[in-house]
C-alpha cells in the first residue's frame, strides 16, 4: 500500500511494507509528479531501504521510520545521512508532523509515546 497525503502545497508519502519490487512497479505505472512528496515514511519499519531511483523520484527532505535506530534500521539511517536528509525514529518518541499547507512544522517529543 502507498498513500499519499497533501494539504495545500505539503505532500507526504506514507509506504506501508512496500517491497523494492513495489517501488519499481509505482515507478513505471505512475507519473513522477504522484510520488513526489515534501516527508517520506521508509518502508516496512526502515528494514526495508528506498530503492534509490524511487527515492530520487520522491525528492522528499525530510524521512521518518517506525522504528528504533537500532542495527536493523541501519540501512534507512545511512541512506538517510548519505543524502544529508533529516530522519526520525518514532522508537525514540513521538514524531510530530504538522503543516499549515505550505510549511512543515517537525519535531519529536522524545521518550514520549
Amino acid at each position: 500500500t502507498l498513500t499519499r497525503v497533501e494539504f495545500g502545497d505539503c505532500s507526504m508519502l506514507l509506504t506501508a511494507d512496500i517491497t523494492g519490487l513495489a517501488q519499481r512497479y509505482f515507478m513505471d505505472a505512475l507519473p513522477a509528479e504522484t510520488l513526489k512528496a515534501d516527508v517520506a515514511k521508509f518502508p516496512h519499519h526502515g528494514l526495508t531501504p528506498f530503492v534509490t531511483e524511487f527515492l530520487d523520484i520522491v525528492d522528499a527532505k525530510f524521512l521518518f521510520v517506525t522504528n528504533y535506530q537500532d542495527d536493523d534500521s541501519r540501512k534507512a539511517r545511512n541512506q538517510a545521512n548519505n543524502r544529508k536528509l533529516p530522519v526520525k525514529f518514532s522508537g525514540e518518541g513521538t514524531i510530530v508532523l504538522e503543516c499549515d499547507g505550505t510549511d512543515w512544522y517537525i519535531y519529536q517529543k522524545l521518550k514520549e509515546f
